[in-house]
């Protein structure tokens, strides 16, 4: 590891969490989430996944509650001939 620098990264830990002590989640200003339904079609998910380029999506049921993450690998996976265009 010490190859990598990491020791010198160790020893300055306690310094860095100093920096995020107190910090909140909002603090960092992050995009809306962008989400799909489970009752979209797989290949609205890939337009959404191109257009934003994320390989990966929240999954919401009808009442809004998060119920998983789809990703292109798991699409790939289950439908290994599906080609994009």
């Amino acid at each position: 590891m010490e190859n990598n620098d990491f020791s010198s990264t160790a020893e300055n830990a306690p310094e860095a969490e100093q920096k995020w002590e107190g910090a909140t989640i909002r603090s960092l200003r992050l995009k809306p989430v962008v989400t799909i339904k489970a009752s979209a079609e797989v290949s609205a998910a890939i337009e959404v996944m191109r257009e934003k380029s994320y390989d990966q999506l929240p999954v919401l049921n009808d009442g809004g509650k998060l119920v998983g993450l789809v990703t292109l690998g798991k699409i790939f996976h289950v439908f290994p001939l599906l080609e994009i265009s």
